[in-house]
């Protein structure tokens, strides 16, 4: 089984840097308007599915790196995908 453990943002949404890992089973994503639920939400399927549009998400007035990673888990492994 797959296992989405965790995403890390960069220069997204209202991130500068930021962590979530994800707890086996079902995860909610809860906070006050604007705090960047949508954004770690949108994150997930450009990073897995190779999304090239990710600049929508880019944290506004920023001019640095952007970007996002995922952590996969299968079984034992587990890989990093970035975009």
């Amino acid at each position: 089984m797959s296992v989405i453990g965790g995403i890390t943002v960069e220069n997204l949404g209202p991130f500068t840097t930021a962590s979530v890992r994800f707890a086996p089973g079902l995860n909610l994503l809860l906070g006050p308007n604007e705090a960047g639920k949508s954004t770690l939400t949108r994150a997930l399927p450009a990073v897995l599915l190779g999304d090239a549009d990710t600049e929508r998400l880019h944290r506004r007035g920023h001019q640095g790196v952007f970007g996002a990673a995922v952590r996969v888990e299968i079984g034992r492994a587990s890989c990093r995908e970035r975009v």
